[in-house]
């Protein structure tokens, strides 16, 4: 089906059966029935248990909302999902971070450490209003209601309008590069969709900011949403004080980075998942509504309200499912995301079913059948579809030392990215670390092999896990020696088992003065730092066999997050010898790249030399 692009003097209200958005329409209320279904027999399925709990980060709001906890089974557990502690009857809460095998249980109400047990189980429960909010929306879209109906027409057709002549009413920020100021303009003129790809460092919330900031100040009502707290109050904490906002949002549900919400000048609403929020003065007057998609959907904040402009972040993330109901009340929409971060969650056994339950039912494109609507996010839908002139890509990234962001730039984004003024940031940090350079890659290849294999866990969470003893020491001890010198650091793993290792290592490297909760969050697996960045990450990779298996990491996007989220020096620990005769192809052309990269830009050295620096 062709491309179209050109003037549409008028919209339908109504769509026609048969039609390219009728099709769509279908398919998303056939996709909608089939998830609850799904949910519905899996909420009476074997409760999941749980065990090792702990007290999760505190925001300084919300003491004793929070909980760890090793869980058999991870499935339904992705980010946001609703559960029920069985042994606590009533007490719900939310899935607020997944980590391997763990999860962070945000309680809907305050409990005491000592009145959680120590193991029990839990079950998912199903948001039956977010579900009906879906169908409510397509409903709206399909009787010609949607305030915009050429974004459905958009999607399902591919036909999108030429840019407006308008242009922005306010000053641009100077601060802002030449992609940015396109994408801040570009914003104002888009008639439905304008994309702005945002690789890792590249200013994204910045960006996002000024383009919520441009609309505002002509007076244009914004709806922003994300898949997660942590994105969506990182948005709202980079916006101007000046401009009213208003942030949808469970009890306890908040994260630390937007600390007292009224300097903000943010009023928080507090949603109910059985009734939605109560309307009030706050909501109406706001130029600024942000929540998740999860948690605008479910509050009905959108029903009967017009958005001159929804802006989505992290939109590599989100579906066009969970975004239908900002949809339907936005006049334009720009997605803000990168698809060579990490995917969509999928529930593997919510995959399964969706397959069997529809074959191959949907559009000649991937992304529009019953399993697309599934795997594929809205913004990798629309990407390869969208006119050029609806697109933007930034390129300067202000994050990562030279060295590293050489190697990103080459072999994830075609060597398309280039230095911004502070991207060389922190490389004068590391001239008292024992390992010097601002990229690092610490060899455990030349350790006796059964000192540095992995191990399988697979009890008592019934989860395949791995743990390498080798790297656990080696990262322990440079995190102890960085952490005398005052770094901020991050420890990002692949399996959640072994993230626990270097935990337990560093308990006693570091002494009882650290919190159990700063571990936590400083030492997690690499899905869970998607987002965040330090001065200096280390990235183990724990696989180490003579096969060549490498598990996780065939998905290569994971080295992207992982490596992306240092801002003045990034080191690697891995067996080299395993990760660059990977069965995985991918990893091993990655891995020979980033040992020849660092060669020549870094140091390459021996887990022998780093004990011996460390001595």
């Amino acid at each position: 089906m062709a491309l179209l692009i050109g003037r549409m003097h008028s919209l339908p209200g109504k769509f026609s059966r048969g039609d390219a958005v009728s099709r769509c329409l279908d398919l998303l209320e056939g996709f909608i029935a089939a998830l609850l279904d799904f949910e519905s027999r899996k909420q009476g399925g074997e409760p999941i248990t749980y065990q090792r709990v702990r007290l999760g980060v505190s925001d300084g709001r919300s003491p004793g909302s929070a909980f760890w906890m090793s869980v058999s089974s991870l499935a339904g557990l992705e980010h946001g999902a609703r559960v029920e502690l069985n042994d606590q009857q009533g007490l719900r809460g939310l899935v607020a971070a997944v980590r391997g095998n763990d999860v962070c249980v945000r309680l809907d109400v305050p409990v005491a450490r000592d009145s959680m047990p120590a193991a029990g189980s839990l079950r998912r429960v199903h948001e039956e209003r977010l579900y009906q909010m879906q169908r409510e929306a397509v409903s709206r879209v399909r009787e010609g209601n949607a305030v915009n109906p050429q974004l459905i027409r958009a999607l399902a057709d591919r036909t999108f309008l030429p840019l407006s002549s308008r242009a922005p009413t306010a000053v641009i920020d100077s601060s802002l590069n030449s992609d940015q100021r396109e994408a801040a303009v570009k914003a104002c003129q888009v008639q439905d969709f304008l994309l702005v790809t945002s690789p890792p460092g590249t200013g994204r919330m910045h960006t996002a900011s000024e383009i919520i900031s441009q609309c505002v100040r002509r007076g244009e009502r914004v709806l922003a949403v994300g898949p997660t707290n942590i994105g969506v109050d990182s948005l709202l904490s980079a916006l101007p004080q000046d401009i009213a906002k208003v942030r949808v949002a469970r009890r306890n549900s908040l994260s630390a980075l937007l600390g007292d919400p009224g300097p903000l000048n943010i009023d928080v609403v507090e949603l109910d998942s059985a009734t939605g929020v109560t309307p009030s003065i706050a909501v109406g007057e706001a130029m600024v509504v942000a929540g998740t998609t999860a948690g605008i959907a479910l509050s009905g904040i959108t029903v009967g309200r017009a958005f001159d402009l929804l802006v989505i972040v992290e939109a590599e993330r989100v579906s066009l499912p969970s975004a239908i109901v900002p949809l339907a009340s936005a006049r334009r929409a720009v997605l803000i995301g990168d698809p060579r971060q990490l995917p969509l969650f999928v529930d593997a056994e919510a995959h399964d079913w969706i397959r069997r339950l529809a074959g191959g039912a949907g559009d000649d494109r991937p992304g529009l059948t019953m399993e697309g609507l599934l795997t594929t996010s809205l913004f990798e839908l629309l990407l390869a579809e969208t006119p050029s002139s609806n697109k933007v890509v930034l390129t300067t990234q202000y994050r990562m030392p030279s060295a590293v962001a050489d190697f990103i730039s080459h072999n994830f984004y075609e060597g398309k990215l280039s230095p911004g003024l502070m991207s060389h940031r922190g490389s004068e940090s590391v001239s008292h670390s024992p390992l010097p350079h601002s990229f690092t890659i610490v060899d455990t290849s030349c350790l006796p092999r059964r000192q540095r294999e992995e191990r399988i866990q697979g009890q008592p969470l019934h989860v395949r896990s791995y743990a390498n003893e080798a790297e656990a020491d080696i990262i322990a001890a440079i995190v102890a020696a960085e952490d005398r010198l005052g770094r901020d650091w991050a420890v990002a793993v692949p399996y959640a088992a072994q993230a626990h290792l270097i935990r337990e290592r560093l308990r006693r490297a570091l002494g009882p003065g650290r919190a159990a909760g700063d571990l936590e969050a400083l030492v997690g697996t690499i899905d869970a730092f998607q987002g965040s960045e330090h001065d200096l990450v280390i990235v183990g990779c724990t696989r180490s066999n003579r096969s060549g298996s490498v598990g996780f990491l065939q998905d290569v996007r994971r080295f992207n997050v992982a490596m992306t989220r240092a801002r003045g020096q990034l080191v690697v620990v891995g067996d080299m010898q395993t990760l660059t005769s990977a069965r995985d192809l991918p990893v091993r052309a990655l891995m020979s790249a980033m040992v020849s990269h660092v060669q020549r830009r870094g140091e390459v050295i021996s887990a022998d030399e780093v004990i011996r620096r460390l001595r």
